[in-house]
């Protein structure tokens, strides 16, 4: 059975108001929850697996580490500091909203949708060099995020 429905022309734009609010709300939530995962993150830098991700990155840009795979620490940095652009550019829009300036903040909006756009590049990245990995020589990657690795310092992925 079909059933037809219509709307005005201010009904709609009224109804797209409501969704687009809904919309924002769950956006401000999930950024407000990704900020405070991104700064527990940054902390977790100066534990013994944070610091093999800044060792790996140094050697790979270093070219002490001739790996095949040590671009991945590269592509780890670049995520972390993606992650840390957009808590920072999203944190700056909503809570200084009204104490910047519209430039600014179109600015920021600008800065912001790159970079996630950048994010969201990263995700099958990693995901087909998770598999890549499975394939090769390292066994176990899912396994070790998951538990910590063997020894609890995840420190071989």
């Amino acid at each position: 059975a079909q059933h037809s429905i219509s709307l005005s022309v201010d009904d709609s734009l009224e109804l797209t108001d409501v969704i687009i609010h809904h919309i924002w709300k769950y956006h401000f939530v999930i950024g407000i929850a990704f900020s405070i995962l991104v700064l527990f993150r940054l902390v977790l830098f100066f534990t013994p697996s944070g610091q093999m991700v800044w060792i790996g990155f140094r050697d790979f840009i270093t070219k002490r580490n001739t790996d095949a795979n040590a671009w991945r620490y590269l592509l780890y940095v670049l995520f972390y500091v993606a992650s840390l652009i957009l808590a920072m550019t999203g944190s700056w829009m909503y809570f200084g909203e009204g104490s910047i300036s519209h430039d600014f903040k179109e600015s920021l909006e600008t800065i912001h949708a790159s970079v996630i756009n950048l994010v969201f590049l990263f995700i099958p990245i990693h995901i087909i060099g998770v598999l890549m990995g499975e394939k090769s020589g390292d066994k176990g990657i899912v396994s070790d995020m998951i538990n910590g690795g063997e020894d609890g310092t995840n420190n071989t992925h």
